[in-house]
C-alpha cells in the first residue's frame, strides 16, 4: 500500500519544495530543504522540474501580457460609468464622560477628595 499523496494533490516534499522555491519557507525551514537537496537525488530532481516548470510558466504569463487587449473588453471599460466618489461621514458625538465607579480615573478622583475632606480639620463654626 502506498501513502503518496492522491493525484492532482501535491507531495508533502513538492509543498517544501516550492515554498523554498518562492522564497517562503521559514530559515529552519529553508535549511532543511538544503541539507535535502545535497543529499536525495530525487528530491534535486523533483527541485529542477519545480524550477522548470515556474520558468515555463513565467514565459508563458509574460507571453499573455503581450497579446493585445480585446475590443470588446477596451470598449466596455471606457463605457463604464466612473465610480462614486467616497465621502466621509462626521464622527458621531462622543458622549460625555460618565464616572462611575469603574472608571479608571474615579479612584484617584475619589481618594484626592476625601483627604481633603479629612485633612483640612473640623468644619468651622
Amino acid at each position: 500500500m502506498s501513502l503518496s499523496a492522491p493525484a492532482g494533490t501535491p507531495s508533502e516534499l513538492e509543498t517544501r519544495l516550492s515554498s523554498y522555491l518562492d522564497g517562503e519557507a521559514s530559515e529552519e525551514a529553508r535549511h532543511e530543504v538544503e541539507a535535502l537537496l545535497v543529499n536525495d537525488p530525487q528530491a534535486r530532481a523533483l527541485n529542477d522540474a519545480l524550477k522548470r516548470g515556474t520558468e515555463v510558466g513565467r514565459r508563458m504569463f509574460d507571453d499573455m501580457l503581450r497579446e493585445p487587449v480585446p475590443l470588446d473588453m477596451v470598449r466596455t471599460i471606457k463605457n463604464t460609468a466612473p465610480p462614486r466618489k467616497a465621502v466621509r461621514l462626521p464622527d458621531p458625538p462622543r458622549p460625555a464622560h460618565q464616572w462611575t465607579r469603574r472608571s479608571p480615573v474615579y479612584r484617584p478622583v475619589a481618594m484626592a477628595a476625601h483627604r481633603r475632606q479629612h485633612s483640612a480639620g473640623p468644619p468651622p463654626r
